[in-house]
């Protein structure tokens, strides 16, 4: 299985997923697709079985970024963990509790299925 790091290093920093016709440069993935083999190939993909091929924009992480990008990633995660605990003590329905990354206002409704949606002005949000 593949850490957070090799995940995130092996994919173009302007990669958008496989769902998009385009990603996030302009560049058409049919146009830079190689389908001479099974799975097609792109090259917004590295150490994986779909990576292959050129673009003339492709561009990745260097292993600092990488690092830095893993660690926000493990933050923001953790924030969320801090703020559905706040939320599930709180016991409401709706209301607001201290958010864990600014200390304001994490304010939030309990769907009817029960999932929590949450949001804060500094940024933080929360889809359970």
């Amino acid at each position: 299985m593949k850490t957070l790091e090799d995940r995130i290093a092996g994919k173009c920093i302007h990669f958008n997923g496989i769902s998009n016709k385009c990603c996030d440069a302009g560049i058409r993935y049919d146009s830079v697709r190689d389908t001479s083999d099974r799975p097609y190939k792109l090259p917004c993909l590295k150490n994986n079985p779909m990576g292959g091929g050129s673009c003339e924009k492709v561009q990745f992480l260097t292993p600092d970024q990488v690092k830095e990008k893993a660690e926000e990633i493990l933050s923001h995660a953790a924030m969320g963990l801090v703020a559905l605990d706040r939320i599930i003590k709180d016991g409401k329905q709706s209301g607001s509790v201290e958010c864990p990354s600014c200390n304001g206002k994490l304010n939030y409704v309990k769907a009817g299925n029960g999932h929590i949606h949450a949001g804060c002005k500094c940024g933080v949000r929360l889809t359970e």
